[in-house]
């Protein structure tokens, strides 16, 4: 058997965001969901090395085999050797993806889950991935990340083991469009603010960080909290899907802040939509991510997203916001589109925690394909 640090395989690729040098002589951190490695190569089994530490919430990985997901598991706690396959023909070409099926956790400060080494049979030969292909970032919430996409429709508790990317929408689009794909996607978080009227929990403060919403010590010394390198696979398109904690949060109670004893609440009127002063507050915080977006990806395209949960109040404010950004700005590179709603669902077909299910993943997974393939990327 042979032994190799990820990042020392060059036929290797570490898919996620990561700090420079990832898993180079030391361990892959594995932070976002989808975040992970792939690789092509003959060998009669391939084993990897995964070392996983939590308070709450437990990391789950999915393994796909040429295509196709063929392992789902917890990863246990501590450092231990994990089989992807063996037993395979030694000169069968096979490709290879391990996949962190779980998001980055800010409510668990010790979830942790790193790559050591893989090993493969002694006469194991890498072979070259393709390169050159369209690179896709998705940057959004729960429907983003895959929550709901395993358990039953019933399945109603706030677990880790309900986050999959099999089904995910951001990887099928990814694989019908032959791309790579990242993902930054945190359940619950919105444009300016979380589902419960948290200010402080929304993505665009720590889009420019490797995984900066994961607080203390432990992340820091893993890195995420410094800043992400753009350049080193820029993003042809990154589409945004962010928009349904916001309008989920003018149906709840006020917030406190604990840090100065101010209260937030969004507000609607006497009509059912956003107050105009709460309309205008999520319109400059379209307007300001999209800026920041566009700072950090100057030649990618930017579509915004929606309606995979319907957001009928809040979305008309979204669209325009990105109207009038691309106006004041002349930005011709930035669009929105309106993805299939699971309101169109059967009862068998929508996912656990009133989520959108498998199929609802898929009808907005083909409709945006389309519509990057139309790009001409």
């Amino acid at each position: 058997m042979k032994t190799f640090f990820p990042g020392d395989v060059p036929e290797l690729r570490i898919l996620g965001r990561n700090v420079t040098g990832a898993g180079c002589g030391r361990p892959l951190a594995l932070f976002w969901t989808a975040s992970g490695f792939e690789c092509r190569l003959k060998t009669s089994e391939l084993w990897v090395e995964l070392e996983s530490s939590y308070g709450i919430y437990e990391p789950w990985v999915s393994v796909r085999l040429n295509g196709s997901q063929i392992a789902r598991f917890m990863v246990e706690k501590g450092r231990r050797w994990y089989c992807l396959f063996r037993n395979f023909p030694a000169e069968k070409e096979n490709t290879v993806q391990l996949l962190k099926d779980t998001q980055a956790m800010s409510g668990d400060q010790e979830h942790m889950l790193l790559v050591h080494a893989v090993r493969t049979a002694g006469d194991a030969v890498f072979l070259p991935l393709p390169s050159n292909r369209t690179v896709i970032e998705f940057a959004g919430d729960s429907i983003t990340t895959g929550e709901g996409l395993a358990g039953a429709p019933g399945e109603m508790d706030w677990l880790s083991s309900w986050m999959a990317t099999d089904a995910d929408y951001a990887r099928i689009t990814a694989g019908l469009l032959n791309a790579d794909f990242r993902i930054v996607s945190q359940s619950g978080w919105g444009i300016v603010t979380g589902w419960d009227n948290n200010i402080h929990s929304n993505i665009p403060q720590y889009y420019r960080q490797i995984c900066g919403l994961v607080p203390g010590e432990l992340y820091e010394r893993l890195g995420a909290h410094g800043a992400y390198d753009f350049d080193a696979a820029p993003a042809d398109v990154v589409v945004i899907n962010l928009g349904t904690n916001d309008a989920g949060a003018f149906s709840q109670p006020e917030w406190k802040d604990p840090s100065d004893g101010k209260t937030y609440r969004m507000n609607l009127d006497e009509n059912g939509k956003p107050e105009a002063d709460d309309a205008r507050k999520v319109a400059g915080g379209v307007k300001s991510f999209l800026n920041v977006v566009r700072e950090c990806n100057p030649a990618a395209y930017i579509i915004w997203c929606w309606g995979m949960c319907s957001i009928p109040a809040l979305a008309p404010c979204i669209a325009q916001a990105v109207t009038e950004y691309a106006a004041e700005s002349g930005d011709g590179r930035a669009s929105v589109l309106e993805l299939p709603s699971m309101d169109a669902e059967r009862d068998d077909e929508r996912g656990s925690r009133c989520h959108p299910g498998p199929v609802t993943h898929r009808r907005a997974a083909e409709k945006l394909a389309a519509y990057i393939g139309a790009l001409g990327i």
